[in-house]
């Protein structure tokens, strides 16, 4: 049962991150329509985009963070 339930987390796991990260990557094409002319003249830019997609926008829909001591 423990295999199955690790089995059932993956899945939707990387559903929600990789739905997350293209409907992010599209939005921030479309909010930056340079870049999207960029990538469609040159395709090699492809790979590089991918890898950007997932640093631009965060696979998470909610984290929270508490900061455990003041910076200023």
């Amino acid at each position: 049962m423990l295999f199955l339930g690790n089995v059932f987390l993956l899945i939707v796991g990387d559903n929600d991150t990789t739905r997350n990260s293209i409907s992010g990557g599209a939005l921030a094409l479309n909010e930056f329509p340079d870049q999207f002319v960029k990538l469609k003249a040159n395709h090699a830019l492809i790979s590089n985009l991918l890898a950007e997609m997932v640093r631009w926008q965060t696979q998470l829909i909610h984290m929270r963070r508490t900061a455990l001591q003041d910076f200023n």
